[in-house]
């Protein structure tokens, strides 16, 4: 399967064997910017110029979580190899790293009582290569 992002606000998945559209993801309230596959196959994220990440339950399309972090659009969203990390960059010139292995309302509660700011070249480079290595 693969994922497309689309400017309509929406995630298409496809079959990669017979080019089919499976399932049609809305939720996003404007154009999606970016799509990444965690490595397990199970769960998709989205990055959206709504400010939101969300990600989605690939079996069913079904959305799990909604996170507004951002003041701005998201531009980027990327998974760590192992899956248990998500990291998200903005518009607003902010990166966001989310630790994806606890449960979507635990996500939520921490984004709600995040303080958001630009990080620092060094934490740039230790924090981000971290998570992306």
């Amino acid at each position: 399967m693969l994922a497309t992002a689309s400017a309509d606000g929406t995630v298409r998945i496809w079959s990669a064997d017979t080019a089919t559209e499976l399932a049609i993801l809305r939720g996003h309230d404007d154009e999606v910017r970016a799509v990444t596959w965690a490595v397990d196959g199970n769960r998709i994220a989205t990055a959206s110029g709504d400010r939101t990440i969300r990600i989605w339950e690939t079996s069913s399309g079904a959305e799990v979580v909604v996170v507004g972090a951002h003041s701005s659009g998201v531009e980027d969203v990327s998974w760590s190899s192992d899956g248990s990390w998500l990291a998200s960059s903005s518009r607003d010139g902010t990166a966001c790293i989310w630790d994806a292995s606890i449960s979507p309302d635990e996500i939520v509660a921490r984004a709600r009582r995040r303080v958001s700011r630009e990080l620092s070249v060094d934490e740039k480079r230790d924090l981000l290569f971290q998570v992306l290595s």
